[in-house]
C-alpha cells in the first residue's frame, strides 16, 4: 500500500513518520524492525475511511528469560478518493512473555 506524500505516524502520542518517504524508508532501513520475530492473532476491519489493524509483536528482545511481546493497534487513514495511506496511529502495550 503507498503512502502519500503528506503521511504521519503517530505512535503513543508522538510522532515517528513525518512524510511517505520518511515511512518508507524506516519500513525498509529502519532498526525497529530487524527486532521483530514474529506477528500473530491479526486482525482487521475497516471503519469509513481507516482500516483498524490489531496484531501481537514479539521481538527477539528478552529480560531475564521472558520475550518482550506488544499489542499493537494501528488505525490507517485512507480516502476513497485517494487510495494511499494518509495518516497512521499507533498504540502498542509491551509485555514479558515466557519464552
Amino acid at each position: 500500500m503507498p503512502f502519500a506524500p503528506e503521511c504521519v505516524r503517530i505512535e503513543q502520542g508522538v510522532k515517528t513518520g513525518f512524510s511517505g518517504d520518511h515511512l518508507r524508508r524506516s519500513l525498509n532501513n529502519g532498526p525497529q524492525f530487524r527486532l521483530i520475530v514474529a506477528a500473530s492473532n491479526r486482525q482487521f476491519r475497516v471503519e469509513g475511511e481507516n482500516v483498524i489493524a490489531s496484531f501481537v509483536i514479539e521481538t527477539k528482545a528478552k529480560v531475564a528469560g521472558w520475550r518482550v511481546v506488544a499489542k499493537v493497534d494501528e488505525t490507517f487513514k485512507i480516502p476513497a478518493d485517494d487510495p494511499r495511506i494518509h495518516h497512521i496511529r499507533a498504540i502498542f502495550v509491551p509485555k514479558l512473555s515466557h519464552a
